[in-house]
């Protein structure tokens, strides 16, 4: 496939992150992330989808095979594994004194105003960010994975062994929210350096993990409910209730978030031996 060619494969690439350092440029110049609304700044995860769809020739076809297959069981066992990587991190913060009191932390919850406010209230809460605020983000998450899980990882597979192709394409997918940290002070404020680092390494462990389930169930849905969760737990309940001194370690973003992962992946190696799986469109 055209798509698949290094040259192409670069060019995609190319024009992802030139969009990504725009948009980023675009919400610097308004000031920065807390001056324009929230739901304009998700506007960056649906780019790259856009991007696929539009410039990969052929390729979205193939995306409906990988959405035809549900593979309830990675979704469930993903979505758990999201949950546990969020609320470890937050234990750890408040063991080191890093969080703020339970009562009144969803006022600062970053889309409040666009649930209705019995949703606020504690327990309902709690249901809410499990069973409802999922699928706010699911569209978005959608929009990236079709990208790094998809159109990424495919392309890589067609030219390096399925391993390579997996780590690579988390890396990759690490690498593209650097611009988020370094010009937005996004997950790491204040840490520009040792933040792009430290979310780099952590999403290339958490890409890994995703890629994996991608070949193992030859689907996307365990990526796309993943990230759904991540991103519903972490503005819905890790962003309201930590403070920013513990963002480096107690985060799923960061050292906890990178522990966990890499201990996944280990478990993955030892209990899942690789085999060559084969997905439509890579050989």
């Amino acid at each position: 496939m055209r798509a698949f060619q290094p040259g192409y494969l670069a060019t995609i690439m190319m024009a992802t992150f030139a969009a990504q350092i725009l948009f980023c440029l675009l919400v610097a110049r308004q000031g920065g992330i807390t001056q324009i609304p929230f739901l304009v700044f998700g506007l960056c995860q649906i780019i790259p989808g856009i991007i696929v769809l539009t410039a990969t020739g052929n390729y979205p076809r193939q995306l409906l095979a990988l959405l035809k297959k549900p593979a309830l069981e990675l979704v469930m066992t993903l979505t758990l594994l999201a949950i546990v990587a969020v609320l470890s991190a937050i234990i750890l913060a408040h063991i080191s004194g890093n969080t703020l009191p339970l009562e009144g932390f969803t006022a600062h919850y970053a889309l409040k105003d666009w649930i209705p406010a019995s949703f606020l209230g504690l327990p309902d809460y709690f249901l809410y960010l499990v069973a409802i605020a999922p699928l706010l983000h699911l569209f978005n998450a959608a929009a990236e994975e079709i990208m790094w899980r998809g159109y990424l990882l495919d392309a890589l597979r067609n030219r390096l062994s399925t391993g390579v192709a997996i780590f690579t394409s988390g890396l990759i997918w690490g690498a593209w929210h650097i611009p988020m940290v370094v010009m937005l002070d996004w997950v790491f404020p204040g840490q520009p350096v040792i933040g792009s680092l430290m979310f780099t390494a952590s999403l290339a462990c958490w890409g890994s993990i995703m890629a994996w389930a991608r070949v193992k169930g030859r689907s996307l849905w365990p990526a796309i409910i993943m990230h759904a969760y991540f991103n519903a737990l972490t503005i819905g309940l890790y962003n309201p209730l930590v403070l920013p001194d513990a963002f480096l370690i107690s985060n799923h973003w960061g050292a906890t978030g990178i522990f966990i992962a890499l201990s996944t992946l280990l478990l993955i190696h030892l209990f899942h031996p690789r085999k060559q799986a084969h997905i439509q469109g890579a050989s």
